[in-house]
């Protein structure tokens, strides 16, 4: 990942986050979902910003 990846949730740069992940949008497709370590551990809401889904449930 580029050096100013941020997260789609907490708009945390991720760059050097060995924990993240970046997956597409569970309901679209289209979009990216990016999550830092630490939003996946606290489970963070994120919404895509094409479909407006929210997860994780």
């Amino acid at each position: 990942m580029s050096d100013n990846v941020l997260s789609t949730a907490g708009k945390e740069n991720i760059a050097n986050d060995t924990g993240a992940v970046m997956f597409a949008c569970p309901k679209c497709g289209f979009e990216f979902i990016i999550r830092s370590s630490g939003e996946r551990k606290n489970v963070t809401q994120y919404t895509c910003p094409k479909c407006g889904f929210t997860g994780p449930n």
